[in-house]
């Protein structure tokens, strides 16, 4: 009975706190960060930038080590679209110091241009990649022009700052672009060698923007899968130098995900997939990728949308070292997060926790929208994200994200797009608490499992914080398989070792310390961790920077991360 009533309380003291919150929760994760874009007219936590008149679209977001951020795209010109790109501070103000009031422009080619991607070299110089018809040519080739760290077209680079090359007489439809440690600049996307039959094909520039004739074929290469349409729209490099390359395939079966993977040389590595090619076909989906992120132990994880004449919506798949699916990813080694049609992602991004944060699209009905989804490690949806493991944000009325990044700060996700509605379409941009998410070895994880769960950790720190011991501590408890302390001694010394007085009163107290656990292990922080707790005058942590600090001296964490 004693078990029982703990965990009732439990509940009572969660469903209060959470009640009193349900109107605006500052620091649950995936709500809107309220200390970014404080100024904006769109509301705190969001912003909007008209770059021209006319309609201007972000297709890829590049995050600075300072926290600064650009956005690249096109911009509508009288002309026809530019190479446009926004530099803002950390706090999500315009950075008025670089280019002209913040903003930048580029005319590429002698019709308009269709921007990819972009990338920051170790200059603090931005590449934006875009298929383009340079003065002079019959196709679009593979054009890329850097901005300097100062925000002006970088004239020593390439020529005159552009880079392209014409991979074939067809022309090419630009899909990524990634930099490597040694600043050589890859692109990949598809190339047309016939009316309906387009190919993977990737190259490699020099650092200084000139087409390494070293790699692969005079420093070009195309991976032919069939006689359809292949298209690139994502590459990943791994340390040993094979470049991965990830899209969609039109096979007789339908849409499928594929990749190519390609040696350091730039030759098809035929020990990917099948002779060189993997074809991803999610749950007999009509599917294709958009985004990629390789592991440090060599799996990818695919993003991208999948749609099956019932289910469509944003799906995942995590492959292998030999590109097929890795069952270590929600078991099947794919996902599908059912949505309305147009629901699918552009990008991700992981968190230092092993999450993976999944930006793009969705429809709500009236409106499209900024949609942000967050899946634990081991690809299952984080429900303490958002509504149920998805956060939506409104900013106009045609919305979508089209990049994402991690800030070191609290790890807060930045998702940069465009959004519609009015008379134009802007660059936009929103800041999510990404919440609290501390390592392992972390004093609040009081079993051991990796996690901090109210329905285990914090209800043992209330049992124990009410004098509970021995037997009745565990009673009854649903500790997970991975859980290292499940007994009353092994969790008693761990204590001894991690103290979980969080507010620094010589007590562990169900007032102070247990709500704030709970709050931290239901997802919560920054103010929200705090908010209307009454402590002890004589706690020596009473705000969530002190506290933050504190938890963070006791994971193994620098206490400068601010988490």
């Amino acid at each position: 009975m004693k078990s029982l009533w703990f965990a009732v309380r439990l509940a009572a003291v969660s469903s209060i706190f959470l009640c009193s919150f349900a109107h605006s929760i500052v620091g649950q994760p995936g709500t809107l960060d309220q200390s970014f874009a404080t100024s904006s007219p769109q509301g705190a936590g969001k912003a909007r930038l008209a770059m021209t008149p006319n309609d201007d679209y972000v297709r890829a977001t590049a995050l600075q080590a300072d926290g600064k951020f650009l956005l690249a795209g096109e911009c509508g010109s009288n002309t026809g679209n530019t190479v446009c790109v926004a530099r803002y501070n950390a706090d999500g103000t315009v950075d008025n110091a670089w280019g002209t009031n913040g903003k930048a422009f580029a005319s590429v080619g002698q019709f308009g241009v269709n921007v990819v991607g972009a990338a920051l070299q170790s200059s603090g110089s931005l590449l934006v990649l875009s298929s383009c018809q340079p003065e002079g040519a019959t196709a679009q080739s593979f054009c890329i022009v850097r901005f300097s760290s100062i925000g002006v077209i970088d004239a020593s680079w390439g020529e005159a700052g552009l880079a392209h090359v014409a991979m074939v007489s067809r022309g090419v439809t630009a899909g990524a672009i990634i930099v490597d440690s040694s600043d050589r600049v890859y692109v990949g996307g598809s190339c047309t060698i016939d009316f309906g039959d387009t190919d993977f094909c990737a190259a490699r520039f020099t650092a200084s923007g000139v087409l390494d004739t070293s790699w692969a074929t005079l420093g070009k290469t195309i991976a032919r899968l069939s006689n359809l349409v292949e298209q690139v729209n994502a590459i990943a490099l791994r340390p040993s130098g094979e470049l991965l390359l990830a899209g969609e395939c039109s096979l007789p079966a339908g849409w499928s995900m594929c990749s190519a993977q390609l040696t350091a040389n730039g030759s098809l590595d035929q020990s990917w997939g099948t002779s060189g090619f993997a074809v991803t076909a999610i749950a007999n989906n009509s599917s294709g990728a958009k985004a990629l992120h390789m592991l440090a132990d060599g799996r990818a994880l695919l993003v991208g949308s999948c749609f099956n004449g019932t289910i469509n919506g944003m799906c995942t798949a995590m492959l292998n070292t030999a590109g097929a699916l890795s069952n270590a990813w929600n078991t099947t080694g794919y996902t599908i997060a059912a949505g309305a049609s147009g629901t699918g992602a552009n990008a991700l991004s992981r968190q230092g926790d092993g999450k993976w944060v999944i930006g793009g699209g969705c429809s709500t009905g009236l409106s499209n929208s900024f949609c942000t989804w967050r899946y634990k490690s081991d690809g299952t949806l984080d429900r303490s994200f958002g509504i149920d493991g998805k956060s939506v944000v409104n900013i106009g009325l045609a919305d979508g994200v089209t990049g994402v990044a991690i800030q070191a700060v609290d790890e807060r996700i930045l998702l940069g797009g465009y959004c519609g509605g009015g008379l134009s379409t802007d660059f936009c941009v929103a800041r999510l608490d990404a919440g609290f998410s501390p390592s392992a070895n972390c004093a609040l994880d009081v079993d051991g499992d990796g996690e901090i769960l109210s329905t285990t950790d914090s209800l043992l720190q209330l049992r124990i914080a009410r004098g509970s011991f021995g037997p009745a501590l565990t009673g009854g408890m649903a500790f997970s398989a991975q859980a290292q302390r499940t007994t009353w001694e092994t969790i008693r010394e761990y204590l001894r070792e991690n103290p979980a007085d969080l507010d620094g009163d010589g007590r562990v107290m169900p007032e102070t310390d247990g709500v704030m656990h709970t709050r931290i292990a239901l997802g919560f922080s920054g103010s929200a961790v705090v908010e209307g707790i009454v402590f002890p005058e004589f706690a020596s942590r009473q705000d969530w920077t002190a506290i933050a600090a504190y938890i963070a001296s006791r994971c193994g964490i620098p206490a400068t991360a601010n988490r």
